[in-house]
Formats: C-alpha cells, sequence, structure tokens
C-alpha cells in the first residue's frame, strides 16, 4: 500500500501535529481528542494500521507495534471472537440483574478482553462503575461505548444506535454530577443530534437539552 502525502496530511498527520502542539502547550484535554480522532482514523483504515504494524515492527519498536496490534484487534478482531464476547456479555447482565455483581464483572471483563469494542460489555461496565459510586472511570467507558458504535460500521443498527445514545445520555447524567457542565450539554446534544424516533430517552434528553440552552 502506498500513503501519499494527501492521505496523511489530511486524515492522520493533522490529529498527530494538533496533539503535539496540545502537549507542547500543557492543554491535556486538547491533547486527548485529537489523540482519540486520529484512532479514530485509524480504525476505519485497516490497511494503515496493518501499514504502522509492519513499519513499526520492521523498525524495531516492539512496544509501539503490540499497540497497534490491539488496535487492530479492538476494532478487526474475529467473528468468532465477538461472538463468543457477545455471550459473555449477556451472561454478565443476566448476573447483574439476579445481583451478582462479582461474576457479573468478571463476566465484563472476559468480554472485553476478548472484544475491547463489544459496546454492550462497555455499558453494562458503565453501570458497575456508577454503582460502585466511581464517575470518572464510568464516564470513560460509556464514552468509550459510543464511540465504538460510531466507529464501527458492523454496529450501525438501530439497537446499537440506541445503545449509543443511552451512553452518550449517561456520559451527559455523570458530568452534570461532576460539575462539567459545557462537557456534558455536548454529551446531550450528540446523544440528541440524529437519535432515532424508537429511543425511549428521546424525549427526555430533548427535555434536558432545552432547559440547559435557556
Amino acid at each position: 500500500m502506498i500513503l501519499t502525502f494527501g492521505q496523511f496530511r489530511d486524515g492522520l498527520l493533522s490529529h498527530v501535529f494538533h496533539a503535539l502542539f496540545s502537549l507542547q502547550s500543557g492543554l491535556s484535554v486538547p491533547m486527548e481528542k485529537n489523540l482519540n480522532a486520529l484512532e479514530l482514523e485509524l480504525s476505519l483504515d485497516h490497511d494503515i494500521l496493518r501499514f504502522l504494524v509492519d513499519f513499526e515492527g520492521r523498525a524495531g519498536n516492539a512496544p509501539q507495534a503490540y499497540n497497534l496490534r490491539l488496535l487492530m484487534k479492538r476494532f478487526y478482531g474475529s467473528a468468532a471472537e465477538k461472538k463468543e464476547s457477545k455471550k459473555l456479555s449477556d451472561s454478565a447482565v443476566e448476573k447483574m440483574r439476579s445481583g451478582d455483581f462479582i461474576m457479573a464483572e468478571k463476566l465484563i471483563i472476559n468480554a472485553l478482553t476478548t472484544n475491547p469494542s463489544n459496546p454492550e460489555a462497555l455499558i453494562s461496565l458503565c453501570s458497575m462503575r456508577l454503582k460502585d459510586g466511581k464517575k470518572e472511570q464510568a464516564l470513560k467507558v460509556c464514552q468509550e461505548a459510543a464511540e465504538s458504535v460510531y466507529a464501527n460500521p458492523e454496529y450501525k443498527r438501530p439497537g446499537f444506535a440506541i445503545l449509543a445514545r443511552e451512553a452518550e445520555f449517561g456520559s451527559y447524567e455523570i458530568l452534570s454530577a461532576l460539575g462539567r457542565k459545557a462537557e456534558a450539554k455536548e454529551a446531550l446534544r450528540r446523544a440528541v443530534k440524529n437519535a432515532p424516533v424508537s429511543w425511549p430517552g428521546l424525549t427526555k434528553a430533548k427535555d434536558a437539552l432545552k432547559k440547559m440552552s435557556k
């Protein structure tokens, strides 16, 4: 595969340069956003990921090559792995409903080890972290659940679209509780934007957004 300067300039390097500028300027939040954007760009192009894994491996950068392989697994795991991960996350939900949260967490962790981009396992883990009062951890996992749906073409289905909105709304509630109002409003805006009419929480989310916009 030949990567043109234009591909890097428009798709990848802009995020790298912005992240480096943020790092030099001490702006941790913009840096994180640009690194997340870079990861999203990578996730959408399997050829670029494979190229970078090979490039880092040939250069002797084993840790970087390993991390890129993990990223490949996250977005391009085998069908068998994804099926097993879903089975584990479904079992975790059953355990949560029965009140066996210790076993539920073990199943969720196993599900995410098998398929790190499993949005159902991620949103279940978000609920678990909220139950334990770990808001920052819950927020991170909720955001990952939404990002997983948006980044993976195989999740472009109504059920997952609703899950992503639930994750965004959950992020809004956590951010509000943490006093991060601007970020909360943005999460709420994303939840409402292009939300399927079948989402049960749509009316509640729209009402909350109206109140925040006053």
